[in-house]
Order: C-alpha cells, then sequence, then structure tokens
C-alpha cells in the first residue's frame, strides 16, 4: 500500500490538432477519458482531468503530479508533443502515458517523447499497470512491463510493441465505470453535450465481395470485415452493450453534476441490446437478430 495516493492528471487533447485549441465541435465532451479516470479512482488515486488548453496555458500546473495521462488523436500529436516537453520541464522523468486513437501507430511514442502507449481497449491496461505498482511515482518497472499487453514503450532506443489485449466481454467491460465527478473538469461542462457509452464494438463482421468492385491492385491482401471504412471492429471487436441500469445511473450522476445535454453514443446505436439475444456468443451479424 502506497503512504500516499498517486496523483494523476488525465488530459482531453482530442481533436485539438496542431494548434493546441479544438476549432469545431467545441461543445462535445467524448467518453474516453471519464473511463480512464474512473479506473483510476477505483484503484484510490487522486485524479484530476482537464483539457489541454488550460496545460498549455498554464504549464506550472503539472508540478503537482506524479503520473500524466493523454487522450488523443493523430491529429493531435504536434500538440501531445507540447504538452510532453513542458512536462519534461517540470517533472522530468516521471512517467507520460498516451492512449486513445493516436495509439493505433504506436511508433508515435518516439516522435512525442512519451514513455507508454495503450493501444485498443484501456481499461484493463491501465488497472494493471498502476494495481500492481508497474508504473508509479518513481518510475516504469520494464521487466514486468514487458508481459502487459496492449502497451507500447521504447526501452535502449528501441520500440516494443507488445500484443492487442483480448477483446473484453460485456461483463468484464461493465466492471469498469467512467468517472462523473471528472466531468467538471471540462469547461462549461454544464453546456456541452457530454457522451455516454453506450455500445463498444460492431457488429458487421461481414466480409464484402471486392473483386467486382476494385480494380487487382487496390484490394486488400485478406478479407477486411464489415463496410471497411472505420477502425472501430480492429480497435473495439465485436459489438457489447452495457446494461440499462448502469447507463442510467451514469446518466443520472451526470445531471446532477449539472450536465444538461447527454448524447447516447455507440458505433452503431442499433446494436443495442442485440448482443444479450446471442450471448455466450459474440454478436457479428449486422442483420441478426433484429434490433
Amino acid at each position: 500500500m502506497r503512504a500516499n495516493p498517486m496523483e494523476v492528471l488525465i488530459i482531453d487533447a482530442l481533436a485539438r490538432g496542431s494548434y493546441g485549441k479544438r476549432m469545431v465541435t467545441v461543445d462535445a465532451i467524448g467518453a474516453g477519458p471519464r473511463t480512464v479516470a474512473g479506473v483510476l479512482e477505483d484503484l484510490g488515486a487522486n485524479v484530476e482531468l482537464t483539457v489541454a488548453e488550460k496545460v498549455l496555458e498554464n504549464p506550472h500546473m503539472l508540478r503537482k503530479y506524479d503520473v500524466m495521462m493523454i487522450s488523443a488523436m493523430s491529429i493531435d500529436e504536434k500538440t501531445v508533443a507540447r504538452i510532453v516537453k513542458m512536462w519534461r520541464r517540470q517533472r522530468g522523468s516521471r512517467v507520460v502515458i498516451i492512449g486513445g486513437p493516436i495509439a493505433s501507430d504506436p511508433a508515435f511514442i518516439l516522435r512525442v517523447g512519451g514513455d507508454i502507449g495503450v493501444h485498443g481497449e484501456a481499461e484493463p491496461v491501465i488497472e494493471k499497470l498502476i494495481e500492481s505498482g508497474i508504473v508509479d511515482e518513481k518510475g516504469i518497472d520494464y521487466t514486468r512491463l514487458k508481459d502487459v499487453c496492449g502497451t507500447a514503450y521504447v526501452l535502449d532506443g528501441r520500440l516494443i510493441v507488445n500484443k492487442r489485449c483480448p477483446i473484453m466481454t460485456r461483463q468484464m467491460w461493465e466492471k469498469y465505470r467512467p468517472s462523473t465527478r471528472a466531468i467538471q473538469g471540462y469547461p462549461l461542462y454544464w453546456a456541452a453535450r457530454v457522451y455516454v457509452e453506450t455500445v463498444r464494438g460492431c457488429s458487421n463482421y461481414t466480409i464484402p465481395e471486392l473483386a467486382e468492385v476494385l480494380p487487382e491492385e487496390l484490394l486488400p491482401d485478406k478479407p477486411v470485415p464489415g463496410c471497411a471504412y472505420c477502425s472501430v471492429i480492429p480497435l473495439w471487436g465485436y459489438a457489447r452493450s452495457r446494461s440499462i441500469d448502469l447507463v442510467y445511473r451514469e446518466v443520472k450522476e451526470l445531471i446532477d453534476y449539472g450536465v444538461h445535454r447527454i448524447v447516447l453514443s455507440g458505433p452503431d446505436f442499433l446494436d443495442y441490446g442485440r448482443d444479450w439475444l446471442v450471448e455466450p456468443h459474440p454478436l457479428v451479424d449486422p442483420r441478426n437478430p433484429g434490433p
């Protein structure tokens, strides 16, 4: 047991681009950073969630934290690199963990100067890193990090990419509760559209016949599931729905904190509840059973 709780700062840098400021959808608050905050709260850490703009305006606020975590997309790489540089000036070699869509390219960790990238579903990875003490106030235990799936890191100047973690079952996913308290870290959160994750993954595993559509030189090396348009299936796997009770409780708590606009989100909301009808098998058919 730690004598004092770990102080962790989570920074939402999503859609901040190269400028460090969100230029579009300024009133949207995604569910990812709050989900990570919930994992850390359950582990007893002191967690603060803030936005990239606030850190860029006041780098000195970084001084009080033991670990920094950033959620970002690939377009946000320059902003992430700026924040990491500020962290190094204030906190030296203290640990930086970065996740979100940016981690789909593990080599990003080299470019931005972070310590650990988390790819795939973050909850079990963050839980493992913190609960087991692989990451703490003193640094990283690399001898044990090599066995943690869903991570990428730099060791002796070389990029190490561990295998992806297995897709969580619905029951495993539902044990992680997003933080509602952390919503207060967003400016004007009471006026924003706050997203609540209800469905994760996608059921469209149908393999399309592309040979009659694309010229031979454009055909993929292996069959691509679904519409092949987005990265939901490679990142999140088959569709899983959170229980009505868990969604209700999260929405109720957000309202109690003063949130007025809530969006029930999912890659395909018509998948909601269909997975319950085929359990224990995964939902990999976009048509059957019907919504």
